[in-house]
């Protein structure tokens, strides 16, 4: 036996942080707002409610197409992060099927105008590349 008696440290108790769970609920949220978003301004812009530019000459033209495609691509973007975060909280992967139907989603906002529909298929493959590699194994 010890002379000393051991007194014990008073570990700080941590603040209640937001468990996981409700972090990538949020996310969802989040990401589904913007992908909302990126949808409604590519039905007005790809839909021709909205022209960005009336001048005709091929840089402004260029720059149509890449505002057009971007928009698509972001929409696209970020659509498949909040529903591949919610197909993971609900333990399930995302099918094949609803893959390709976001992917076809897509093209079609841009299917008015052969340049925006070019640039946006070569976008999505990148995409679709980019969400590949970072999947885990």
């Amino acid at each position: 036996m010890s002379k000393f008696k051991k007194v014990p440290e008073k570990v700080p108790k941590k603040k209640k942080s937001r468990s996981d769970e409700e972090f990538a609920y949020r996310t969802v949220i989040i990401s589904t707002i913007f992908s909302s978003i990126f949808l409604i301004l590519s039905m007005l812009f790809n839909g021709g409610i909205i022209t960005i530019f009336n001048q005709q000459s091929l840089l402004w033209d260029t720059l149509d197409v890449l505002i057009k495609g971007g928009v698509i691509l972001l929409f696209y973007f970020f659509t498949m992060i909040s529903y591949g975060n919610y197909k993971e909280l609900n333990g399930k992967p995302i099918e094949f099927k609803e893959l390709l139907l976001l992917f076809l989603l897509a093209l079609v906002q841009s299917s008015l105008h052969p340049y925006v529909f070019g640039f946006t298929l070569f976008g999505l493959f990148l995409l679709i590349g980019y969400f590949y590699l970072i999947q885990e194994s």
